[in-house]
């Protein structure tokens, strides 16, 4: 994507007709901030443009979300270099975007999954193949008396309190040896 001075367009990849799904006539002249940028990000973008003039504090990465032909924002990672001309003077800027929306999403989903667990009232113990613990939440150390530090890396047999019997053991071992393949 490529702006000159007043923030029209004169320049898009393919990629990014593909992300937002406009023709390239529907994006070439037109205003970038009216027509592609969220209503709620317009003002912060037309501050930027603005930092055309101080080329020293114009943003070399922003995130930024852009509209859709369709009315869905996605979320736009944006690499931007900024143009010059012949005798140095800003003409533009080029940005190379990637959608990260659904790396977003994500990112959210597992937050939501890590406070969940976090915050649960059973122990939560996660072993890697080897059966060695890599992770245990709060209410472990709570019911245990071990600290984190103390487990991490360890074998869970360290909490072999010899109430669990060979077979219920073997059980857990099995079931950690099928969900790891």
């Amino acid at each position: 994507m490529a702006l000159n001075r007043q923030g029209r367009v004169t320049f898009c990849n393919n990629h990014f007709l593909d992300i937002t799904g406009w023709e390239r006539d529907d994006v070439i002249g037109k205003n970038w901030i009216k027509k592609f940028v969220v209503d709620e990000d317009q003002e912060q973008v037309s501050g930027i443009i603005r930092k055309m003039d101080t080329p020293q504090s114009f943003p070399s990465h922003l995130e930024l979300q852009v509209k859709t032909r369709d009315g869905e924002p996605r979320l736009i990672t944006w690499n931007n270099t900024l143009s010059y001309d012949s005798k140095g003077e800003v003409i533009g800027v080029t940005g190379i975007g990637e959608d990260i929306t659904e790396m977003r999403r994500t990112e959210s989903e597992l937050l939501k999954l890590y406070q969940a667990v976090e915050q649960s009232p059973s122990s939560v113990v996660i072993t890697n193949p080897q059966g060695d613990i890599e992770y245990v939440n709060p209410k472990f150390t709570e019911v245990s008396g071990y600290s984190a530090e103390e487990v991490i890396g360890r074998n869970p047999r360290l909490l072999k309190s010899g109430e669990t019997s060979r077979e219920e053991y073997s059980n857990l071992w099995d079931t950690i040896s099928v969900k790891s393949r």
